[in-house]
């Protein structure tokens, strides 16, 4: 399972799109969600559409340099968080604050094992001491 399915199917609690769904189709569905989840105005859907296709774009490459073993284990997690906070940070100037709270919140409980990402890349170690 990719992270981003993950945060489909974890945070923003939807159906899971097939891996073979074209990316179109998951973002919309995400977008969609996120306009339940947070209450998004009309206004707001096109620029949390931009800012989520742009990421999602970096999830999946991210997942793939996973996938092929072309990165380097202990980056995988630093690479994560990167995406995630550049992510929230592009939301940041759409969202009103209790939107950018709730999505906080969303993104807080994507954490895979409480942040031990050991589950989610069997390359990692899992060191059940290390949280965030």
């Amino acid at each position: 399972m990719n992270y981003k399915t993950m945060i489909i199917l974890t945070a923003l609690m939807m159906s899971i799109v097939p891996a073979f769904a074209d990316d179109s189709s998951n973002v919309a569905d995400t977008v969609a969600s996120l306009q339940r989840q947070l209450d998004l105005q009309q206004d707001q859907v096109s620029n949390v559409t931009a800012v989520i296709e742009q990421y999602d774009q970096q999830f999946q490459t991210l997942q793939k340099s996973v996938d092929d073993g072309s990165m380097n284990p202990s980056a995988i997690q630093t690479q994560r968080q990167g995406i995630e906070e550049a992510e929230t940070q592009a939301l940041s100037q759409y969202l009103k604050p209790y939107q950018l709270s709730e999505w906080r919140s969303l993104q807080a409980s994507t954490e895979p094992s409480g942040g031990n990402n050991a589950d989610e890349y069997s390359n990692l170690p899992n060191n059940p001491s290390s949280s965030q």
